[in-house]
């Protein structure tokens, strides 16, 4: 554990560039304002969006209201931000376990394959933090603040939202261990990037197609049902990918049901969380 952490540490440092910041503000005072403009231009570039989409979750809160289901708003925030990370996450995770430069230096040293590959993906999930808050922060906020949920919720919250990069990373890197195990990529890097950027866009349509298509049938009775409250629509969308199901449950259902909704979803990030390990430490290396 202490070599993790030790590697986990050294992995972010590089990442952020942290010993880079501490000598601008500690050394070159004069170069303290640049960082600090730097990050308050992204700020203001984000803000309109962020607004933009906080306008459209509550326009999908309320309409959600509307229908009796106002949780709607939280499987779809909580599907769009893994579906996100699963589909574009592939190219980061691709990068991050196998082109860097750092590599080369890490596999000699006396550390287990599994040390490796872990504290790599924990900087990758803390970077994917950066994707998801703006994601799924307006929506927890919108349904808490509208249906004015208790203290227990906001700690449900800050929970399903710390593990929600789980699942979905893991997935890449799981599908990423096998791909590579058996196929020699790195000599056709080129060529993976197109086929990889190919995939991700026929991915992307294809979830697309797929969770808007109404069901079969007759769309006036359809939509005539959905309007009465005789489907769900949270189930409808949440079996397409069901950990956004399992995390509107959580957050949406009060007592015993919530919290095991919750510990069902942090149990399954955890199991795949040791799978990937169990893996990389047999395939990783090779």
């Amino acid at each position: 554990m202490k070599k993790f952490l030790t590697l986990l540490k050294i992995n972010l440092n590089l990442n952020f560039g942290i010993s880079a910041l501490k000598y601008r503000f500690t050394k070159e005072k004069k170069k303290r304002w640049e960082p600090i403009l730097m990050a308050f231009a992204i700020v203001i570039g984000i803000c309109p969006l962020v607004a933009l989409y906080s306008f459209m979750m509550l326009g999908t809160f309320n309409t959600g209201l509307a229908l009796n289901q106002p949780e709607i708003v939280l499987t779809i925030s909580f599907l769009l931000g893994q579906v996100i990370i699963l589909v574009f996450g592939i190219f980061y995770v691709m990068s991050t376990l196998y082109f860097a430069r750092d590599l080369s230096i890490l596999v000699p040293l006396p550390l287990k394959p599994y040390q490796v590959l872990g504290s790599k993906l924990a900087v990758v999930m803390i970077n994917e933090y950066m994707t998801l808050l703006p994601i799924l922060l307006p929506p927890v906020i919108i349904y808490g603040v509208g249906m004015k949920q208790n203290f227990f919720y906001w700690v449900k919250a800050v929970a399903i939202i710390l593990t929600s990069p789980v699942i979905p990373l893991i997935l890449d890197s799981l599908f990423i261990l096998i791909i590579m195990r058996f196929v020699n990529v790195r000599r056709n890097k080129d060529l993976f990037a197109i086929l990889g950027g190919l995939l991700g866009f026929f991915i992307a349509i294809g979830i697309n197609v797929f969770t808007q298509r109404m069901p079969k049938g007759n769309e006036e009775e359809f939509i005539k049902n959905l309007l009465l409250g005789n489907i769900e629509l949270i189930d409808m969308i949440g079996k397409k990918f069901p950990p956004s199901l399992w995390a509107t449950k959580a957050l949406s259902q009060a007592g015993t049901l919530g919290v095991l909704y919750l510990l069902l979803f942090i149990m399954v990030s955890l199991f795949l969380f040791i799978v990937l390990l169990w893996l990389a430490n047999r395939i990783f290396y090779k």
